[in-house]
């Protein structure tokens, strides 16, 4: 790197380097570095620069105070965000009166011109109060669903939890509950559990299905023998004093393939019905579920232990409409296939 391009970035408050949220380091090029400066380095006066900023509460007739040498001005303009002018008197004593009914709320621009000088204000008209709804006070709670904690759930507060807490809310007459983001975050690093740091925006993060209610949505006539070989790993993600991201996802993960084998393979009638409706579910989500499905298929596929995320992927497989990548679920399909099953059950989950 270049020692003189460093320090010229610094003097600008731009740091050479930087942190990825994987913790790898990474340094800026020159030519990155170059393109900053010139940006950072040029004038900060333009025409669009404001020599002032001045507040006003709408429905009130204010003044705008201005400077000395600015008075007995050749021209006083105002106009709104929309270009619309609106008549202003002259200023005299450091003031310039607006219009005498006010202005609205908004944004204005006063440009005063004086000889070959000209004085910009940027005014905001802002309203006396923040939005008041309706004069009675309202109560709320504001949770974090993983920290939720109930007698069904498997260490990690899920969807059934936060339905069951907005059936107390109601009966307490709760006016709204206020929750992390429940995105999708990365399937093959739960660990990384931010809600802040998504794969998508779209679909909903896996982990906060309840499985016992997926159970009971699909009649399954086997999973209290799942629930009795698994007890004991139950018993200690519930006695965790912290949310063992890790070991329920993988626990989770492990009762959701055994759920969805049976809704594979079930012959019973209502299976058939809700297989139905799943290959509906799949074709009614169209490209949105299937790059998704994708997208968590090449991830788990091919990160590991200190990477996730396309960008450490082959390159051949970095794109959805490469060659490769479309062909890839053609060899993994029963992958692709469960993990738009268990968006199924996440989506499912959410509505009730």
């Amino acid at each position: 790197m270049n020692p003189t391009l460093i320090q010229q970035a610094q003097n600008l408050g731009i740091e050479p380097t930087y942190y990825s949220i994987d913790g790898t380091h990474h340094t800026i090029s020159d030519d990155i570095l170059m393109r900053l400066i010139n940006v950072l380095s040029k004038p900060t006066h333009t025409s669009h620069c404001f020599d002032d900023i001045q507040v006003l509460t709408v429905g009130r007739i204010g003044e705008i105070t201005i400077p000395h040498e600015f008075l007995s001005p050749d021209s006083v303009e105002l106009w709104d965000e929309h270009q619309q002018t609106h008549a202003i008197r002259q200023p005299e004593n450091h003031h310039t009166a607006l219009p005498d009914d006010g202005l609205p709320c908004g944004y204005y621009t006063l440009r005063i011109t004086k000889a070959n000088l000209q004085h910009l204000i940027k005014i905001i008209v802002a309203p006396p109060t923040t939005y008041q709804p309706d004069s009675r006070p309202h109560t709320g709670l504001t949770i974090q669903l993983y920290a939720l904690r109930s007698e069904d759930n498997w260490g990690i507060g899920d969807l059934a939890d936060l339905a069951m807490l907005c059936g107390f809310c109601q009966q307490q007459k709760i006016d709204f509950i206020g929750i992390n983001p429940l995105h999708a975050l990365f399937t093959s690093h739960p660990e990384y559990a931010s809600p802040y740091s998504p794969s998508s925006r779209i679909w909903l993060n896996p982990i906060y299905i309840s499985v016992p209610q997926v159970a009971r949505f699909l009649h399954s006539s086997k999973f209290h023998l799942w629930l009795q070989q698994h007890s004991g790993s139950l018993k200690t993600l519930r006695d965790n004093q912290t949310v063992d991201y890790k070991n329920i996802w993988q626990t989770k993960l492990s009762a959701l393939q055994f759920l969805f084998q049976e809704f594979e393979y079930s012959k019973d009638p209502f299976a058939a019905q809700q297989r139905q409706q799943f290959t509906q579910f799949i074709t009614q989500k169209g490209n949105e579920l299937r790059g998704f499905a994708l997208f968590e298929t090449l991830d788990n596929y091919f990160s590991h232990e200190n990477s996730f995320g396309w960008q450490n992927w082959d390159a051949a497989y970095q794109h959805p409409n490469t060659p490769k990548s479309k062909h890839f679920p053609l060899n993994m399909s029963q992958k692709f296939v469960f993990i738009c099953g268990y968006n199924g059950c996440a989506h499912y989950s959410w509505q009730k």
